[in-house]
């Protein structure tokens, strides 16, 4: 079944859910505000063409799911001069209230949904944590050849023989050394400073595959550790990309 929501299908499939909810947020927004001020909403639709499903509440709103689902609306009661006289309802509509409550209706939607964003950030961070500078380890995976020789809490405090304080640092010594199987690192753990051999910062790591890809057809796995490319030995993501490259398919 997750196949079924792989590729173009899947890319569609979850773009119409984002932008459903995001629809929602926004003329939800439109509707609860339009409420508070007192404003008759007559229809909340989401989507446009031929009505799906309908159903009116006691309030006198119909809530209704269409066809097309890229975008949606809330119809107000517009019961301006023309169309007061000819209302069955005593209900007041858009046109018929004070312009600043016109005005909260109107930038309700965007205001919701920028709380939502603020509200899916917040989450992201709250689940995944923020991005740092800093060169404390905060998790050690299952890599092979590690060994145990780092864990949670170490701070890297150089890379052969380069300070290394600040993780963007860090990144730009790795990719200036030539990869190596070992390389040699000054770590500071507790109130201890150690030095270390390990083994080079950017591996070549099977962390994620691409569904139908070459990857899979050849028989590699999460979690594989490449270490030669047609009997040359690699130690770094950067070289298998190099060879791949160079192979010309």
């Amino acid at each position: 079944m997750s196949g079924l929501f792989d590729g173009t299908f899947g890319t569609i499939f979850y773009f119409i859910v984002a932008l459903g909810v995001i629809v929602s947020i926004h003329e939800y927004g439109h509707y609860i505000t339009g409420r508070v001020c007192g404003v008759h909403a007559e229809v909340f639709s989401l989507g446009f063409g031929p009505i799906l499903f309908s159903i009116i509440d006691k309030k006198g709103t119909r809530w209704q799911l269409a066809l097309i689902p890229l975008g949606g609306y809330v119809k107000f009661l517009d019961n301006t001069l023309e169309t007061r006289n000819n209302s069955s309802h005593n209900q007041v509509g858009l046109y018929n209230t004070s312009l600043s409550r016109r005005a909260a209706i109107i930038v309700a939607g965007p205001v919701f949904n920028f709380i939502l964003s603020i509200i899916i950030f917040s989450s992201i961070f709250q689940y995944s944590g923020n991005v740092s500078n800093s060169t404390v380890i905060g998790a050690v995976k299952n890599v092979p050849g590690l060994n145990g020789a780092f864990k949670e809490g170490d701070r890297i405090i150089e890379l052969e023989g380069h300070d290394v304080v600040e993780l963007s640092r860090f990144f730009k010594i790795a990719t200036e050394i030539k990869p190596q199987e070992f390389v040699t690192y000054k770590i500071k753990r507790d109130n201890e400073i150690l030095t270390i051999k390990s083994i080079f910062p950017f591996l070549p790591l099977v962390e994620k595959l691409q569904p139908k890809s070459a990857a899979i057809a050849a028989g590699l796995r999460i979690g594989d550790l490449i270490v030669e490319l047609d009997d040359i030995p690699v130690y770094s993501l950067s070289t298998v990309q190099s060879l791949v490259n160079a192979s010309e398919g």
